[in-house]
């Protein structure tokens, strides 16, 4: 696994030379491909980047030309799929990489060295394991290139091979780390010597899921209040070792939202990862590469918490309200009103016919009464609607309504109304973890964030389950 070993590929000094390279186009039925020499490492941003030595061959010139005339072509254009580059690349240990999605350009050292130059959004290596080099069980490490702060209950023993001597040596450490178990699989989440963040996941026998590297992070976004975006990742699996090294992401990233159970190393361990587990087992099975869409809106107001107070407010109340309106409150509001709202359109639409108005006006009553009925519930009905089965606060349902109203309509928050907008956001926040608590059926401990002393409170509301999307 990879943190036996983490300086090879996580820090800024990673660099991967790679005598054989290929870059091929493919934006005909004859493709373009160039075959040189370079390395791939991590820039003063900690970047992925490619470098290639131009030298005075066909091959070499042949390229440079090429991304002359390709700059010149694509000014102020979006670059067609076929048109970037595919990288094939072999290095000194004889391990193949691949990455796509190459845009290269030209550029001069200091020293007037003329080199191309190539972001990388990520680069993979795939190898056989020997059965006596594997193990049974599946494995995942992955790497966030900086220190997340979470409950640790254990200290791990690593084996860490320093580069800083003359000859490389193994040295031991004993680092502060968080153990248990979620949905059957077991998890460790380890503070790094090199001020990153190891977090490893062992199968119990099993295959682990597809996409199982994103939905960790999404898991662990949510119950830390943290962005979690990996950078190096080691997946063992049927005799299969596959390493993928991203760019160092949001090293120096903060985020101030708080988690929606406070804690610190003294209390909330079995807590925190109790919520983790109801929440990634609600969206380990989700089919699409990109983040389930609770996650999303958990990003996008994390994101809004780095800006301004208002941009804040604006987005945890449209984050509210599009939870109420997916399926799973939906569904119970509908259920519960569904003959009602169809007799009453029904009863409107009847109505409209013996009615003397012109045409063009009532088919656009009549295409308002067929809105209402494909979508019967607005988010306000839906909240009244929870709130009457006790499932959400009333408090909470106000302070959403401010907030919606008055970010909506270009709100500016004046130097006297920053306390009591902040205690209004708050209030607002406590409300959108209870609607996730509600989609992911969890029951346990919070944080409410809306009272002084931010109290540690007891949850256990439910849906119904059959409902539940």
């Amino acid at each position: 696994m990879l943190p036996h070993n983490p300086s090879e590929f996580f820090d800024k000094s990673l660099c991967i030379n790679c005598p054989q390279i290929t870059l091929t186009q493919k934006s005909s039925d004859s493709p373009t491909i160039y075959q040189v020499s370079g390395s791939i490492s991590r820039n003063e941003q900690g970047k992925l980047e490619l470098k290639l030595s131009l030298g005075v061959d066909d091959q070499r010139l042949l390229l440079k030309n090429f991304i002359e005339e390709f700059n010149e072509n694509y000014v102020g254009k979006f670059i067609p799929e076929n048109r970037y580059f595919c990288l094939s690349s072999t290095d000194e240990h004889d391990r193949e990489w691949k990455s796509t999605r190459l845009r290269p350009r030209y550029a001069t050292t200091s020293n007037n060295q003329e080199i191309v130059i190539a972001q990388l959004n990520e680069i993979s290596h795939t190898a056989d394991i020997s059965s006596n080099q594997s193990d049974q069980q599946a494995s995942l490490c992955l790497y966030v290139s900086k220190i997340i702060e979470f409950p640790f209950n254990i200290n791990r023993l690593c084996s860490i091979v320093s580069k800083e001597e003359i000859v490389p040596s193994t040295i031991n450490y004993v680092l502060p780390a968080a153990y248990f178990s979620a949905c059957g699989y077991t998890f460790y989440i380890i503070k790094c010597k090199n001020n990153g963040t190891l977090i490893e996941v062992y199968s119990n026998g099993s295959d682990l899921p597809k996409l199982i590297e994103t939905r960790v992070c999404e898991a662990l976004q949510f119950v830390l209040g943290d962005f979690v975006l990996w950078s190096a990742l080691e997946l063992n699996q049927r005799n299969k070792r596959t390493i993928r090294l991203r760019s160092l992401l949001d090293r120096e990233q903060k985020t101030i939202v708080m988690p929606p159970i406070r804690f610190n190393a003294e209390f909330g361990k079995e807590d925190v990862w109790k919520l983790y587990e109801r929440y990634l087992s609600h969206i380990i099975n989700h089919p699409e590469s990109r983040l389930h869409p609770i996650s999303a809106w958990i990003r996008y107001v994390m994101n809004m918490r780095i800006s301004i107070l208002e941009a804040e407010m604006f987005v945890v109340s449209v984050a509210v309200e599009y939870f109420l309106k997916m399926e799973s409150f939906k569904a119970v509001y509908i259920g519960n009103n569904s003959s009602n709202i169809e007799s009453q359109v029904s009863l409107v639409h009847d109505k409209l016919k013996e009615l003397e108005l012109e045409d063009s006006f009532k088919k656009r009553l009549y295409g308002f009464l067929s809105s209402i009925k494909s979508n019967p519930a607005s988010a306000t009905d839906i909240l009244k609607h929870l709130t009457d089965k006790g499932l959400v606060d009333e408090k909470f349902v106000k302070a959403w309504k401010k907030c919606r109203n008055k970010t909506a309509h270009g709100y500016s928050i004046k130097p006297e109304e920053v306390e009591s907008e902040i205690k209004l956001c708050r209030q607002v926040y406590v409300l959108f973890n209870h609607l996730i608590f509600l989609i992911i059926g969890y029951t346990g401990k919070y944080t409410d964030y809306s009272e002084e002393g931010w109290i540690e409170k007891d949850f256990n509301k439910l849906l119904e389950r059959e409902n539940i999307t």
